[in-house]
């Protein structure tokens, strides 16, 4: 009987120090989002202007495309632009235009071409769009003489 206790113990040691070593993978976020002011924005879900501050201006244009109006919120270092879907908006686009605004992973406008690869995995090429997609949503960088030029995340 003491044996058969002592291969148990000795079999559950084993068990529990072999897991202790594997770190769970992290998972990236089935979304591309971006928090603004607190608040999570997801291209192609509902937007509550209200959960923000007042935007610097907003103004409703037809869109054509959508048979409908959109609007935009410029925030100074963020723009947003949204469709209006009934009594709802959902959000369309967010503009980052300030340096100073980072995305979740931690790139800026301005930042070298290599912190793409490094926080996305996927190297931009010069004068050309790159465009990330996550679900239905998408993150598009642009790069130009070196550097990051625009960032904007959209519905895929």
């Amino acid at each position: 009987m003491k044996r058969i206790m002592a291969l148990l113990l000795a079999v559950a040691i084993m068990l529990f120090t072999a897991s202790c070593g594997k770190k769970e993978e992290e998972k990236a976020p089935e979304k591309f989002s971006f928090t603004y002011e607190g608040v999570e924005l997801v291209p192609g879900e509902e937007f509550d202007q209200k959960k923000l501050p007042e935007p610097l201006s907003r103004f409703e244009v037809e869109n054509c495309a959508l048979d409908g109006m959109s609007v935009e919120y410029d925030y100074g270092d963020i723009t947003i632009t949204t469709n209006i879907d009934g009594d709802k908006e959902i959000l369309d686009i967010i503009y980052i235009v300030d340096p100073n605004i980072t995305t979740p992973e931690g790139l800026a406008l301005g930042d070298d071409a290599g912190k793409v690869k490094e926080l996305y995995g996927q190297d931009p090429k010069e004068n050309q769009e790159l465009i990330l997609k996550r679900g239905n949503t998408c993150i598009s960088i642009y790069v130009s003489n070196g550097a990051v030029d625009s960032i904007y995340y959209t519905v895929a």
